[in-house]
């Protein structure tokens, strides 16, 4: 019985320090707070794949009142790629879209980012394609353009919850 006893005390007081770390998380960073991020590696529809990790570093210090500085600068922030569509024929345009994952705080804990989705998508050439294609027969093979970002791009990530809805984000 005793033992019982002491699994059940060992138990309830990690519940509670779990809790407690969530609830710091979410009274350091308050939901809504905009990250301004900057791309690392260079980004091209097709080329990247569903999953793959995106790296990203913040741009400025991002600070909170009565608190300072709680993301500095230069700190690292992940992204996952959503999904990946290389240009096609018949100018169809590729696509790329990620959504924001995480971000160290200056503390060393992780904080989360809404769940944005970033579309990049490509030029769309359908039209010229398929003009060109009832002059010159060969011109189906006109292939749009790859949606891409190249690093040192800048973005800007926004805390919440990973389930919270969202917001599209076009950006070329």
């Amino acid at each position: 019985m005793k033992i019982a006893a002491k699994i059940a005390t060992v138990v309830f007081a990690l519940s509670i320090s779990a809790c407690t770390a969530l609830a710091a998380q979410a009274s350091v960073v308050p939901d809504g707070t905009s990250v301004p991020v900057q791309l690392q590696d260079n980004l091209f529809s097709g080329v990247q794949t569903e999953g793959q990790v995106i790296h990203f570093k913040t741009t400025a210090d991002v600070t909170v009142p009565d608190r300072g500085v709680v993301i500095p600068q230069g700190s690292d922030v992940t992204a996952k790629v959503l999904c990946s569509h290389k240009a096609g024929m018949v100018g169809q345009p590729g696509k790329l879209s990620f959504a924001p994952e995480s971000a160290k705080l200056a503390n060393g804990t992780d904080i989360s980012f809404r769940h944005d989705e970033f579309i990049l998508r490509g030029g769309d050439n359908r039209v010229g394609a398929v003009v060109l294609t009832c002059i010159a027969w060969p011109c189906f093979c006109i292939n749009g353009g790859n949606g891409k970002a190249h690093a040192g791009q800048t973005f800007t990530f926004v805390t919440g919850p990973a389930d919270a809805p969202g917001q599209t984000v076009a950006s070329n």
